[in-house]
């Protein structure tokens, strides 16, 4: 019974947490945005998930001349990632696809490797606005040497009056997702923005 009381507290103070971040989503939400000026660079690298609005912004990117060579990274629709690049005008001959990883610390280990192998100096990561802080804290750790800029594939939607339904759950777990990133990896997110490449810092 006290064991069953422990667990029944402990799953109303998480629920409890989650609700109060759904709450604040609105106005916290922007904190998670990391902007920086974008210059050209070795690789682009598009993250898994949400395939449609980063693979358009990866596509976009690479015509504009930032990078030579698209990585897409993340198990589960790196393939649907690749045919959408390749669909938007980037030859296949220039995409690398890693189809291992499920998470954004795999994300940033498995591709860390791979910048190696290509001689990769700079990239630009590509992923969700919601999802910047947390990405580029992660590739940071994994690739210390390498310079990384980030580039929101939805920046329009991290606007608080936008942070609505199902937004705000979203951006509660993100929140809860870097707590327990900063547990389990000792990673960082939170970097002044002078420290990042020609960085702008974060959104208004």
């Amino acid at each position: 019974m006290l064991r069953a009381g422990r667990s029944l507290r402990l799953a109303l103070g998480c629920l409890g947490l989650v609700l109060a971040l759904m709450a604040a989503a609105s106005l916290l939400g922007p904190l998670l945005l990391v902007r920086t000026d974008l210059h050209p660079s070795d690789v682009i690298i598009v993250l898994g998930g949400d395939a449609g609005p980063r693979a358009a912004l990866g596509a976009r990117l690479f015509a504009d001349g930032l990078a030579p060579r698209v990585l897409v990274t993340g198990a589960g629709d790196c393939e649907t990632v690749r045919g959408a690049l390749v669909r938007r005008g980037v030859p296949a001959a220039r995409i690398v696809v890693e189809c291992q990883s499920r998470s954004t610390h795999e994300n940033a280990s498995r591709s860390a490797a791979i910048l190696s192998e290509l001689g990769a100096r700079s990239a630009i990561l590509v992923t969700s606005w919601y999802h910047t802080r947390r990405a580029l804290g992660c590739f940071r750790a994994a690739s210390p040497a390498t310079a990384l800029m980030v580039a929101a594939a939805d920046e329009h939607d991290a606007h608080w009056r936008s942070i609505r339904g199902l937004a705000r759950l979203t951006v509660a777990q993100e929140f809860l997702k870097i707590a327990w990133y900063a547990a389990r990896y000792g990673t960082g997110f939170g970097a002044p923005a002078s420290d990042l490449p020609a960085a702008r810092g974060l959104a208004p």
